[in-house]
């Protein structure tokens, strides 16, 4: 059956990597990258997994530089890795030396990637067979013995037998060596001259007080979600001996005006020049300096006109690595999205409404050329207006129309003023009690109260033509009423949310959600059978108009990775610059119970970061539609959990996540508790925002939401209050 266009719906069953090919094609922005070339991987024989590393002597695939995933990289000597791989007719071998003067590893045996150790991703030619195998050293002094944790990501009728692997970890004078073989019967290889494998390898490394760095083998993030984003190695014999003498990474267009490849060397190269070849063509060149046991270069490339292929670079003239550049047709188009207009002010008064134009309108005429703005303005009930008569909210609906593509629009929420204020002549009556991470006593704080409110004055002031956020709240608390309770239900955000979702269903302008429909396995063959739904509500990453980026993280990913759910699972996806909006999720929801085959006592909402904050204001808004719900790190309303207190809840979030912060989570789960709430709670102690991996990947929560049923809850209430982690 034909896909509706415009894309409405994407249906997917048995969701393979072939079938994301297939979904490339209707998205046209986002168009795969061109494959890497196939690295030789030489035959290796008679290598013992012991630890030591004597046998390998020069043999092998030697990557003597790996990639700093952050842009800042720390000094050598506390933290650097090599890699060497080659094969026999047994499996894949990899040698990992790592130097880290400091192991702190993580305390639980199935989150060992949280902490230091090593992470191998490895996948047949195809990617149609991955396995993940995570090690911890054991060489922290409180983990005194090495761990493995093992991730199947092969297809349901691949999993025959469960993952194994050989490895051995040495103490050398600076680090540890790990040493490895994974069969070939694991990915389905055939061990022959010509087969193909994909490999990726993170050194991950955590000291006191800092984030997770990590080195990478090959330069681009999220092996663990897709195969193409690891090594290709073609199998070869012994005498093919390639060494990767340097790497290169790309990040994201600077401003469109040019594109950067950064470079990394052994200190031995430095003073060689540099040159990034497209198809032959040199198209930028450099040289590389000292950087501690580096060498490296940054060279700035031209933006061309279509794309670039898989770019090559050379050292010292021969050829020692290759990079691709993120697509340029989806960097553009999502950088179109993320444009944002400016009203000068926001917040005005008398009748005339304010200018508009983009916040940085040359960059803007980079990106779609030429173009020009209409607006149309609404007053609070909804009536297109040409003057702002009363003092009140106004809406804005921007049309930006391009000499060459397609209009957008942008909806700005405005407010009028009774009068001018006189920024200069007001007296805040306000007392501000400074965080003490500022380091300012409190008392000097008190002391100077009113010039501290004098500063948060100013800053109002600011807000009036900076944002619109202002006039969202200002909107918000003329239309409110005294007494009224203060929650985030009725507050200024809900009550914005609420007035664009009305207005744009009148002017036929409301746009439903795009979504992901993944379905059992068995769904077509069991037509006489309703299917519990997972709602799932993906973060702010996955924001956008490629519909395939709901399929990153989640239930989603899990179903990807050919685990068999028995669910309907519904993965919408919220657009560019915007968040879940509660009566618009109700409406697919409506939708979605009409089209599929749904057991509406069996319903779960849960989502992650963003679509965590979605799912605690989904589900207090609309408490009757659901079984059961998931919230991974977000917060809510702690005031208003008495209408989901019989909704079983398990709640996750990560220890040390520093993007949504755990208090967010422990205020909900304490309300919750306080009241006899249904609520259980897990805190991953050493997780950082990434807490939503541990949470999917656990059979026990799906097997969880299935004793759930709405009106019948199987998960008891609480029995005590507080935050603590129930597990």
């Amino acid at each position: 059956m034909p896909l509706p266009q415009p894309l409405r719906l994407v249906s997917i069953a048995a969701l393979t990597l072939a079938s994301l090919a297939a979904l490339n094609t209707v998205h046209a922005q986002t168009k795969p990258a061109p494959p890497p070339p196939a690295i030789a991987l030489p035959q290796v024989g008679q290598i013992q997994i012991d630890g030591a590393t004597d046998d390998w002597a020069d043999r092998g695939l030697r990557a003597n530089v790996l990639t700093e995933a952050a842009p800042d990289r720390r000094p050598y000597g506390d933290h650097d890795a090599t890699v060497r791989l080659g094969w026999d007719d047994e499996g894949l071998l990899v040698r990992v030396d790592v130097i880290d003067g400091t192991l702190a590893e993580s305390d639980r045996d199935n989150t060992l990637w949280l902490r230091d150790g090593i992470e191998l991703f490895i996948a047949n030619g195809d990617g149609t067979r991955r396995v993940q195998f995570i090690y911890a050293p054991g060489l922290d002094p409180n983990h005194p013995q090495p761990r493995t944790q093992t991730i199947d990501h092969r297809p349901a009728e691949a999993r025959a037998d469960a993952p194994t692997q050989t490895s051995a970890i040495g103490k050398t004078d600076q680090g540890y060596v790990l040493e490895a073989r994974v069969p070939w019967a694991q990915l389905g290889i055939t061990p022959a001259e010509g087969a193909e494998v994909r490999v990726q390898a993170q050194v991950n490394d955590v000291d006191e007080e800092s984030r997770k760095r990590q080195l990478r083998l090959y330069p681009i993030a999220g092996a663990n979600s897709d195969s193409s984003k690891m090594m290709l190695l073609r199998l070869a014999d012994a005498n093919a001996a390639p060494t990767v003498t340097a790497v290169a990474s790309s990040g994201a267009y600077e401003r469109f005006r040019r594109a950067r490849v950064n470079v990394g060397a052994p200190a031995a190269l430095a003073g060689k020049a540099v040159e990034v070849r497209d198809a032959g063509k040199v198209v930028a060149t450099g040289k590389l300096t000292t950087q501690g046991r580096l060498a490296t270069a940054s060279l700035v490339l031209p933006i061309p006109r279509d794309e670039y292929g898989t770019l090559e670079v050379a050292v010292d003239g021969e050829a020692a690595s290759s990079v691709t550049l993120p697509d340029l047709t989806e960097s553009r188009t999502s950088a179109i999205e993320n444009l944002e207009v400016r009203f000068t002010p926001f917040v005005f008064h008398g009748k005339q409404f304010p200018q508009v134009d983009f916040e940085d309108f040359r960059f803007a005429e980079d990106l779609i050329g030429p173009y020009t703005i209409e607006t149309t303005f609404y007053d609070a009930k909804f009536n297109p207006v040409t003057s702002a008569e009363a003092p009140g909210r106004y809406g804005a609906v921007v049309s930006i129309v391009p000499d060459d593509g397609q209009p957008l629009k942008r909806y700005v929420t405005l407010y009028r003023a009774p009068e001018e204020v006189k920024w200069r002549k007001e007296t805040l009556q306000a007392t501000i009690e400074l965080p003490p991470g500022l380091g300012i006593d409190p008392a000097v704080g008190r002391d100077r109260s009113e010039e501290i409110v004098d500063n948060v004055k100013w800053s109002l002031r600011q807000m009036t033509s900076q944002n619109g956020h202002l006039a969202i709240l200002l909107a918000g608390l003329h239309e409110m009423q005294p007494g009224e309770p203060a929650l985030q239900r009725n507050g200024p955000q809900a009550r914005d949310d609420a007035y664009w979702y009305e207005l744009k269903k009148r002017i036929d302008q409301l746009e439903p959600y795009e979504y992901v429909a993944t379905l059992p396995h068995s769904y077509e063959t069991s037509p006489d059978k309703k299917w519990p739904l997972i709602l799932f509500l993906h973060g702010s990453g996955e924001r956008g108009s490629d519909v395939t980026k709901v399929l990153k993280h989640g239930p989603p990913k899990e179903a990807r990775a050919g685990r068999d759910l028995p669910f309907v699972i519904i993965s919408p996806q919220c657009p560019a610059r915007h968040r879940w909006n509660v009566q618009m999720v109700r409406d697919l929801l409506d939708e979605v119970k009409a089209k599929y085959r749904i057991d509406p006592d069996r319903v779960y909402l849960t989502g992650l970061s963003m679509g965590g904050f979605g799912s605690w204001s989904v589900a207090t808004a609309y408490p009757n539609e659901f079984a059961a719900l998931v919230p991974v790190c977000g917060g809510g309303d702690p005031k208003d959990v008495a209408r989901i207190k019989d909704i079983p809840t398990w709640v996750t979030h990560g220890g040390k996540d520093e993007v949504v912060f755990p208090e967010d989570s422990y205020r909900m789960v304490a309300a919750l508790r306080e009241i006899g709430g249904r609520v259980r709670f897990t805190l991953f102690p050493e997780a950082d925002h990434d807490s939503w991996t541990a949470t999917y990947s656990n059979p026990q929560l799906y097997e969880w939401m299935l004793q759930q049923r709405r009106g019948a809850p199987q998960q008891p209430p609480a029995t005590t209050a507080g935050t603590q982690p129930s597990e």
